[in-house]
């Protein structure tokens, strides 16, 4: 009986360390796992053995280093077990060779966070990553797909360019403090993380081949709004933006920017594939707009617009036949240039345009004469050329400043003779013989004399 209960205590105590010893190796590994290489996608844990000291002085320095460069999982795991603000950059080098690379319990980089043609990183890992001071820069990272930072809070610009594969974000909500937003050749479908964004100085997205939809919430953009060579089914709502300095949109099969009041630089719409643009609250456009090569483009309103600063070029509409959506435009600051298949070209209230105007139509019926006609004897181009061609006739007058006409070079009435065909093909062989031998700067003077 003794022996028994003797052995039964032998036996206890094995199995109370045994438990304890489990229990403790638990505790470490749970210690470990933001210094390790997470299991993810089926990768092996890799235990990084701590064999390396510092005194604190010594982690307080690295700590306040103005730029680190990291190229081996032992260099991260070392400084995020020291570091959880960099109060500089952080590099990623181009030998970090891991597929996942974790920043562990970095909380806060002061500087930049850069990776700059890393082919190998296949997952960025950030668990705790709360702040970017400075710029997040992707280039040239060929194998990224995932970018993970769940707490991410503020970050001041993200550049993000030849990113091919990337298509998967998790950063923190209500990004705070972003400056300039730049995604070029990526895998994207989506930017519905920075859709809560509000003011931004640069909102530039580009050659995203699987975005098809950009919902945001921006309601001004103070330097340059430029979105182009996305997917062809891109639909771009922009419900809330109120006004922008430069804006840039191409290759779009929507556009609907129904709040958009300022424009303080210049419009570009350009080879678009939407067939509706209405902008109801437009009133200012402090540079030039342009509607340009836009095929499918039917129904267009500008009926609060008032003043364009700059010049007004529309050109190449296939299916746009009636320049009549503005209604109340007065001035133009600069020439203008319709070129396409219009049949009309009304602008009721438009009182003075401050340069040249160039108006070609291949419609049928289109009618130069209400261009050429002056009200109460003065011409709204102000101080250039006027040029109208339609239904295969031409006719030029020049005007100056005040509105008065200085010369007719062809009447109104146009001369289709055959003498003066003879005469403009014989100029334009003259002119061909003549820009074939003569550098640029000479071509242009010529062009401003003979054209």
């Amino acid at each position: 009986m003794k022996l028994a209960l003797h052995w039964y205590f032998v036996l206890s105590l094995i199995l109370s360390a045994i438990v304890a010893y489990e229990n403790f190796v638990i505790m470490e590994e749970k210690k470990l796992l933001p210094f390790v290489k997470l299991v993810r996608d089926n990768y092996t844990v890799e235990l990084i053995p701590d064999d390396i000291t510092l005194t604190d002085e010594q982690t307080a320095d690295q700590c306040k280093e103005s730029s680190i460069t990291v190229n081996s999982p032992e260099e991260l795991f070392y400084l995020q077990r020291r570091c959880d603000i960099l109060e500089g950059n952080l590099i990623i080098g181009t030998d970090y060779q891991e597929r996942i690379m974790d920043l562990g319990f970095i909380k806060e980089i002061k500087g930049d966070l850069v990776l700059d043609g890393n082919a190998n990183i296949f997952r960025l890992i950030g668990e705790n990553l709360n702040t970017i001071g400075g710029t997040f820069t992707l280039r040239g990272t060929m194998s990224l797909v995932a970018i993970i930072f769940p707490v991410l809070r503020r970050i001041n610009i993200i550049d993000w360019q030849v990113v091919p594969v990337l298509d998967h974000l998790e950063l923190g909500s209500n990004l705070e403090g972003l400056q300039q937003l730049i995604i070029s050749d990526s895998s994207i479908s989506d930017l519905n993380v920075f859709k809560g964004v509000q003011e931004l100085d640069i909102f530039n997205i580009n050659n995203n081949r699987f975005l098809e939809i950009i919902n945001s919430d921006l309601k001004r953009v103070s330097k340059q709004l430029r979105i182009h060579a996305n997917a062809d089914e891109l639909v771009i709502n922009m419900s809330q933006l109120e006004s922008v300095d430069n804006i840039t949109i191409r290759d779009a099969a929507g556009i609907n920017l129904p709040e958009l009041t300022y424009v303080n630089s210049s419009m570009e719409i350009i080879e678009n594939f939407c067939s509706d643009l209405i902008l109801p609250k437009l009133k200012r456009i402090d540079g030039t707009l342009g509607i340009i090569g836009n095929p499918s483009l039917q129904n267009v309103s500008y009926q609060n617009l008032k003043v364009i600063q700059g010049g007004l070029m529309i050109a190449n509409n296939s299916e746009l036949t009636n320049l009549d959506f503005f209604p109340n435009l007065k001035q133009i600051g600069g020439a203008i240039h319709f070129d396409g298949n219009f049949i009309t070209a009304n602008m009721p209230k438009l009182k003075l345009v401050k340069g040249s105007a160039f108006i070609r139509s291949t419609a049928d019926y289109f009618d130069c004469k209400r261009w050429f006609t002056p009200v109460n004897g003065r011409a709204i181009v102000r101080g250039g050329k006027l040029k109208c061609i339609a239904n295969e006739r031409e006719s030029t007058i020049r005007i100056g400043d005040d509105g008065s006409l200085i010369d007719n070079d062809d009447s109104p009435e146009y001369d289709d003779s055959p003498e003066n065909k003879d005469r403009q093909e014989n100029s334009a062989m003259l002119r061909s013989k003549i820009c074939g031998l003569l550098p640029l700067t000479t071509l242009l003077s010529l062009y401003l004399i003979l054209f």
